[in-house]
């Protein structure tokens, strides 16, 4: 994490500006744990002479196979833990900007601007399929004050919102269209 801030006058005792700018760079790695089916489970749990148990649907194993084997701990007959390592980062820039005025002795305005944009990685239920986060909000206010006398004023403010986020699926492997549930999503 980084940044730094700049202020100072524009015009000596009536105009000042702020700039401020900040940025994260995390890069986080977590050990997820996610139960899938063992071999003997998409086999249909063969029995000695190496025939299946239970009929498995010919479209099943397409699927299956898009999920890795699991390397971990038993759990119950078909269902062992899978563990991997998965690597969340974060990117983010923030900063603002601000310009104070002072028009008289009893009138005074400022405005500021401020933007943070950011992106990041949530593991998910399945570490096969993340989620990616992308975020950018704006905000722009500006404030006019008049003094009245020493035990009253007067404010307007006027202020403009911009938030916005979108989530994405992002699967670690690439699914064949022909596997997709409704054709032509993405």
């Amino acid at each position: 994490q980084f940044g730094a801030t700049l202020t100072g006058p524009v015009r000596k005792d009536t105009t000042f500006f702020l700039v401020s700018f900040e940025a994260l760079r995390d890069r986080l790695s977590e050990t997820q744990v996610d139960n899938f089916p063992d071999e003997r489970a998409r086999l249909g749990f063969p029995d000695a002479n190496g025939n299946p148990t239970i009929e498995i649907h010919p479209r099943i194993p397409r699927y299956l196979a898009l999920y890795p084997l699991p390397n971990s701990t038993p759990l119950r007959d078909g269902i062992r833990e899978h563990r991997s390592t998965v690597f969340l980062p974060t990117n983010e820039v923030f900063f603002t900007t601000r310009l104070d005025h002072k028009l008289s002795d009893r009138d005074s305005l400022f405005v500021r601007y401020t933007f943070d944009d950011a992106t990041s990685f949530d593991a998910g239920s399945s570490s096969v399929f993340q989620t990616k986060a992308r975020s950018r909000r704006q905000y722009a206010t500006l404030v006019g004050t008049h003094i009245l006398s020493l035990a009253s004023l007067t404010t307007f403010r006027l202020g403009y919102t911009r938030p916005t986020i979108h989530e994405d699926s992002v699967g670690s492997v690439a699914t064949p269209e022909e596997l997709y549930f409704i054709p032509g999503a993405p």
